[in-house]
């Protein structure tokens, strides 16, 4: 937490990630002050790569968007993606990339 602040601009993440059931790898982005735009997910987060370890989804990484405000479900607008790995590739060091602009990420 309050590592550094910025507006836009390129993450680069190189890491191994353990797979093993329970694990929850995840490298993400949130702001520093967080309650000036009305604490969270309001003020938005940014999950560059998160992994559910398991044996059914432990090659499937996510990225997600989170924002918006909690609706009275509890659910909240985010717009995700993902991509499963092949499972020969998951001991190797994966490499994530973020990039963020005035327009999208």
């Amino acid at each position: 937490m309050g590592k550094g602040d910025w507006t836009y601009g390129k993450v680069v993440v190189r890491a191994k990630l353990p797979i093993e059931k329970g694990m929850w790898p995840a490298i993400w982005m949130m702001p520093t002050d967080e309650a000036h735009y009305g604490g969270w997910p309001a003020s938005g987060e940014i999950d560059i790569m998160e992994l559910i370890g398991g044996k059914e989804s432990n090659n499937k990484v996510y990225s997600t968007l989170h924002y918006d405000s909690v609706k009275p479900d509890g659910s909240h607008g985010h717009d995700q993606g993902s991509l499963t790995l092949p499972k020969e590739k998951l001991s190797l060091t994966i490499i994530m990339i973020s990039k963020w602009n005035g327009c999208r990420v």
